[in-house]
């Protein structure tokens, strides 16, 4: 299965959680690939058979950029 992690992180928390992900997913032999949220367009998701979007809470939400990112799909 071809897999993405797109994550926000501002204390770089998140971007520790999306890491773990990742090694699980590698050691049951997916291919995948890991990416800030910033770097991620709507079109590109395409490629993938399952997306992993990661946030901090802010004010119980979700940050703004993946706001962005979610309100585009």
């Amino acid at each position: 299965m071809k897999i993405l992690i797109t994550y926000f992180t501002q204390s770089n928390n998140t971007k520790e959680i999306a890491g773990s992900i990742l090694e699980e997913l590698e050691a049951q032999n997916h291919e995948v690939d890991i990416e800030r949220i910033e770097n991620v367009k709507p079109e590109f998701l395409s490629n993938y058979d399952l997306v992993f979007i990661g946030s901090a809470c802010h004010h119980a939400n979700v940050a703004a950029p993946v706001k962005v990112l979610l309100k585009a799909l």
